[in-house]
């Protein structure tokens, strides 16, 4: 059962991991939803203070779970330079420990509008599912990736934070920060962080890929977070119309 607990990709039979909505697949969505639902009724009915402590101590677990990964990864021998946080996963959790203990706009549209949305694809396409359901990087990948979806969730459906449009060119300066450091690394160690060079296998940056070409691959994959970010803000857009009317 705990055979290839340790074991990491490239030494692993071909045969051990799962398919893409398997039993396995949607038995680890299903406990993310059902989690996820619990942590925002949870978070919504506690006091300030309650709420406070939970956004830090769910941010310290996010990173402890990150480096964890890496001792497990450098004890057993197979840690890379692709296990740095340069994949936007991996940025947000990074992103949202800041965010718990600062509470800043930046940090909370960086997570709204990258973090949450970027982890949830990954959950639905991921592109570790050469892991077989009992080992470390399969559990930590869905434990990581779900929190990234839960923690911006609980904040958003509990009213303590709000996605503002306004404050969207915040997201774009944040990328054009960490693009270049991301290209420089792709560059020196022919890798693919936050897949710049090519779409992750089976997600729909595939359809983007088939659809642009290699040429504008990167000006489509823009486009298409800059269309999902947009939808992402209509409700909020909407909202404040109304309220704008009514008040008027």
């Amino acid at each position: 059962m705990f055979k290839y607990f340790f074991i990491c990709e490239d030494q692993l039979p071909t045969d051990v991991g799962f398919l893409l909505f398997s039993m396995i697949h949607i038995r680890w969505l299903a406990v993310i939803i059902v989690s996820g639902f619990f942590a925002v009724m949870g978070y919504k009915m506690a006091d300030d203070v309650v709420k406070i402590k939970c956004e830090k101590s769910m941010a310290i677990s996010m990173v402890g779970l990150d480096l964890c990964k890496d001792v497990v990864l450098i004890v057993t021998g197979n840690f890379h330079v692709w296990e740095l946080p340069l994949n936007m996963c991996g940025l947000a959790l990074y992103v949202s420990l800041i965010h718990a203990f600062t509470h800043t706009k930046t940090t909370w549209e960086i997570l709204y509008c990258l973090g949450m949305p970027g982890a949830l694809a990954a959950l639905l396409f991921p592109n570790w599912n050469s892991y077989p359901q009992i080992n470390f990087m399969n559990i930590y990948s869905f434990l990581t990736h779900g929190l990234i979806v839960i923690y911006p969730l609980m904040l958003l459906f509990s009213g303590r934070w709000r996605p503002n449009i306004r404050n969207y060119i915040r997201v774009w300066i944040f990328l054009a920060v960490v693009i270049p450091v991301a290209w420089i690394v792709n560059e020196r160690y022919k890798i693919n962080f936050l897949f710049l060079n090519t779409p992750s296998k089976g997600s729909p940056l595939v359809s983007i890929y088939n659809l642009t070409g290699d040429k504008w691959y990167l000006v489509g994959f823009a486009v298409t977070i800059l269309i999902v970010n947009l939808i992402m803000y209509v409700p909020f857009i909407i909202s404040d119309l109304r309220k704008n009317a009514v008040i008027r």
